[in-house]
């Protein structure tokens, strides 16, 4: 219910034009406007003043006729070319001793604005006497309509504020009309908050939504300052910023920035910061680091000085474990001590080696089984082994921001390859899915999707989209790998979840340049320039960037189902992402050239996120080494996190048994390197017997096994006969062909 009492209305008050007439003038000769009026609207204001209701019309129209015309009405009151007409309505209530809210104000113009409008609804049964209402079934409003001009984004400009001067910034609609413009700049000393007018900037663009002021006036070192923003339009109608900002003189040292090495050394972080030091006073400084994604903070090295750039090495940091750290400057200001920070993310990492070797009970070698690493699940301080990353909205995935010259230098003039694990939805919202962009001058994407093969693979370099003839099934991860010669040709592979893998050469489409003008650089997983309809919906993992290098079919089968060691022959950069981090922002680089760190960290899209349960299958990836024809195998670049890091290390080929079924392994900064993790398969059944001379009983020393081709050894030493012509020998379960050799004598084959 409307609670309002219309009894109390007193007076009425009328614009002209839009109101008592219509929005619509006719111009006649001599440029005087032609305005029209309702008779029945003439009858309701002359039977109002005669029922005392007093009337006044005001308008910034100053037309005679109009003047004549409500005169002849009995309306006395009537103020004609009011330019601000809440003046004029003030002047009417002095003199006739109205309240406010005693009147009904009917406007529809700028100069209505900010004025009372009264709004009533009454409910008149049929058959009531004409006027006649219920007093209870009356309900009214009583609102407004206000103008707005937004001045939002006041903050301190922290680039341009330095030891004299402090600039702020703020962002503002954009002006409208003729008339001239200009902010005013207020400041308030942060001891009294008395607001004064210290500046001022005039608006020449009337598009321009960014401004700027620089304050230098009177500014003392140890003050805080607040300033607003204001401006003043449509009849003098004031609009202040909605916030206000709290800016100092930099007039005491600060840190600029704040570095720290990111995996790039085993077991030691290393930090360095620059400062702004002002004159000679001594700054103390302050060093805290916490687990990255928590907020116990603790101080691991405090300094002192006057210079420029300082440096430390975190040497307490664990392996695979990821800080967050801050450098605190710290002044002492009248007698009271003040603190600036800045903040930076950072690691080490170490790696370990774990080897051995797999032979048959007689020590007979096992050629081909995989041994592969996986993190013990009992060990509740361990993350999970492996994560992903989900993609699905515009400006999602991994980005790397280049220049022109490092974009041409390493992809440009040079063979490249990317590479990664993909794994798209069965549906897709935008139209032209994008998988890898380098810098918008070359697209790897997704067509429409054909039922019975999936999406097709397309390259598209702007100018022309080419069809590889591959697909990528929904719903399960493949692995996808771009090879680009130096000369723009280019090959896709596929290799599916059963290792089936497939080729498609593309003519040379592929090659690409740069100008310093463009905004450069490359993104996996969607469209370096966010863009919705390059949007792609799905998952991408284990990322990497060649350069130098375009990866054959036999580079891509040797390193396409195992994490790296990151110092792979021309490794630009490589994210596999599985950190484990919260909220993850940083796609860390653990690439490296010549063993220095490459630290190409890219970043993460907006609403990227991380899983650890829509993976490759471990089948298609994992941590593993494959036993060498001595039955030697070695698996390098383990990480670990923290402490350390239990691995079971499990060995298997096809329907082989192993003894024991896996071993463990505790991998750690003290713990790098494990050897002789042997197995033996227990798969196989000793054959033995007695090598003879055809047709006698003479024995052969010194013969030689081999099963299917493989020489039989044990512990490193091929088996022979003995001098009574002895022999076991192990062969693996199913059927094989053992053959006796011997330099000089005919040989026999056996099949078991």
């Amino acid at each position: 219910m409307i609670n309002y009492d219309l009894r109390k209305i007193r007076a009425l008050a009328f614009d002209v034009d839009g109101v008592l007439s219509t929005s619509n003038v006719l111009l006649i000769e001599g440029g005087q406007p032609c305005r029209t009026a309702n008779t029945k609207d003439g009858y309701a204001l002359q039977l109002a003043i005669k029922y005392g209701i007093e009337i006044a019309i005001i308008t910034g129209g100053n037309s005679p006729i109009v003047r004549q015309r409500y005169e002849s009405l009995g309306i006395k009151s009537i103020f004609m070319g009011a330019a601000v007409k809440i003046e004029c309505f003030d002047q009417w209530l002095t003199q006739k001793g109205l309240r406010p809210d005693e009147v009904l104000y009917m406007g529809d113009d700028i100069p209505d604005y900010d004025t009372d409008y009264v709004y009533e609804v009454a409910f008149i049964p049929t058959g009531m006497p004409d006027g006649k209402r219920i007093e209870r079934l009356v309900g009214s409003i009583t609102t407004q309509v206000t103008r707005k001009f937004t001045i939002n984004g006041l903050d301190i400009d922290a680039e341009k504020t330095n030891d004299k001067s402090i600039t702020i910034k703020w962002n503002n609609q954009e002006f409208k009309g003729n008339e001239n413009y200009v902010f005013k700049i207020l400041r308030a000393d942060g001891d009294t908050i008395n607001w004064e007018e210290i500046g001022s900037v005039s608006v020449s663009k009337k598009s321009q939504t960014q401004y700027s002021y620089t304050d230098s006036k009177n500014l003392q070192a140890c003050h805080t300052y607040f300033y607003k923003v204001q401006t003043t339009m449509l009849e003098n109608h004031t609009f202040v910023s909605e916030n206000y900002v709290m800016g100092n003189l930099l007039g005491e040292s600060q840190v600029t920035s704040l570095t720290a090495t990111k995996g790039d050394y085993n077991g030691l972080v290393k930090l360095s910061w620059e400062v702004h030091q002002v004159g000679n006073s001594i700054t103390r400084y302050e060093l805290m680091r916490t687990v990255k994604g928590k907020n116990n903070w603790a101080t691991i090295y405090k300094t002192s000085g006057i210079a420029s750039s300082y440096y430390y090495e975190d040497n307490t940091a664990l392996p695979g474990q990821y800080y967050d750290y801050k450098v605190r400057s710290i002044t002492s200001c009248d007698e009271q001590e003040s603190y600036l920070e800045r903040g930076t993310d950072g690691f080490c990492r170490s790696t370990g080696i774990v080897s051995g070797r797999i032979a048959y009970g007689t020590g007979t070698a096992v050629d081909g089984a995989r041994v592969t690493l996986v993190r013990n699940n009992d060990n509740a301080s361990d993350i999970s082994q492996f994560y992903s990353l989900r993609t699905s909205g515009s400006g999602d995935g991994v980005f790397l921001a280049l220049s022109s010259d490092a974009l041409n230098s390493q992809f440009g003039s040079s063979a490249y390859s990317v590479q990664m694990f993909v794994r798209p939805d069965d549906s897709q919202t935008s139209s032209a899915p994008t998988l890898f962009d380098l810098g918008g001058k070359l697209q790897l994407q997704l067509g429409t999707m054909d039922e019975a093969k999936g999406y097709p693979l397309l390259l598209n370099n702007g100018t022309d989209a080419t069809a590889t003839g591959l697909y990528l099934p929904a719903s399960v991860f493949t692995s996808l790998t771009l090879s680009v010669d130096a000369n723009g040709q280019a090959s896709v592979t596929t290799v599916d979840a059963v290792d089936t893998m497939s080729v498609a050469t593309v003519p040379g489409i592929c090659k690409v340049s740069f100008t310093a003008s463009e905004k450069t650089g490359l993104c996996l997983g969607g469209s370096y320039e966010p863009s919705a309809d390059r949007t792609f919906s799905g998952y991408i993992d284990e990322m990497r960037v060649f350069s130098g290098r375009a990866l054959t079919k036999a580079d891509i089968l040797k390193n396409y189902n195992h994490s790296l060691t990151g110092t792979e022959d021309g490794l630009f950069a490589y994210w596999p992402v599985d950190e484990g981090i919260y909220n993850q922002t940083t796609a860390y680089d653990y690439s490296k050239t010549s063993g220095v760190a490459n630290g190409n960290h890219g970043q993460l899209g907006p609403s990227t996120t991380t899983s650890n349960t829509v993976l490759p299958t471990e089948h298609q990836f994992g941590i593993f080494g494959i036993t060498d024809a001595q039955g030697n195998f070695v698996i390098r670049g383990v990480p670990f996190n923290g402490d350390g890091t239990t691995y079971m290390v499990v060995p298997s080929k096809g329907i082989h048994e192993f003894s024991p079924n896996y071993s463990t392994r505790y991998v750690s900064a003290s713990a790098l390197v494990h050897n002789g993790v042997d197995f033996e398969d227990v798969s196989s059944f000793p054959v033995s017997g007695r090598v003879v001379y055809a047709g006698t009983n003479y024995p052969v020393e010194g013969a030689q096994f081999t099963v299917d081709g493989t020489l039989c050894s044990k512990d490193g030493e091929v088996i022979t006969t003995n001098a009574n012509g002895e022999y076991t020998i192990s062969v693996p379960i199913g059927d094989h062909y053992i053959k006796v050799s011997k330099t000089g004598h005919a040989s026999p084959s056996i099949r078991k």
